[in-house]
């Protein structure tokens, strides 16, 4: 019910350690408000489709890249649905197709500082810097050693010989 959902946010509201811990910001905290500021930007284009809210998509979309980079492609759907939503809402592809190439231009805008950076001073165009080691050695491990009943260690030193086995 509403009374519920109201009591449980004011709860999360008044709750410090969902935003703050061990006196950081958590990131989840600043990617969850994009993805909330996206879903609100997406259902005011729904409703009446115009280039600022298509703008405002792109930005929160920018931004949520920025802090959390695997929402990567949830521009690209965006730019997809929205030409199917204008068409289904006023008959008109052109202002869906313009809103979608304006969001993935804002978007795009909005990370590029971050692209430039990393080409700079990596020689790469990638948002982040966890690659296949990262999903070996940590994600993997920890399936293994659970389905396995050994320790982590034990997980990670298996694949580690298969790998350089190779």
């Amino acid at each position: 019910t509403v009374s519920v959902g109201l009591l449980s946010g004011i709860f999360s509201l008044l709750c410090i350690n969902f935003i703050v811990h061990s006196s950081l910001i958590l990131t989840e905290t600043f990617f969850l408000f994009f993805i909330c500021c996206i879903l609100i930007s997406l259902s005011t284009f729904i409703n009446k489709p115009n280039f600022i809210s298509a703008m405002l998509i792109g930005l929160f979309c920018g931004f949520a890249i920025m802090t959390r980079s695997l929402v990567v492609f949830i521009p690209l759907g965006i730019a997809i649905i929205l030409p199917i939503i204008t068409y289904t809402k006023k008959k008109e592809l052109i202002i869906g197709l313009s809103s979608g190439l304006t969001v993935i231009m804002i978007t795009s805008i909005i990370i590029s500082p971050i692209l430039l950076r990393n080409w700079n001073q990596y020689n790469t165009i990638n948002l982040t810097s966890q690659n296949g080691v990262f999903l070996l050695d940590w994600a993997v491990g920890t399936i293994k050693a659970l389905d396995k009943g050994i320790t982590f260690s034990e997980a990670t030193m298996e694949l580690d010989k298969k790998v350089n086995k190779k």
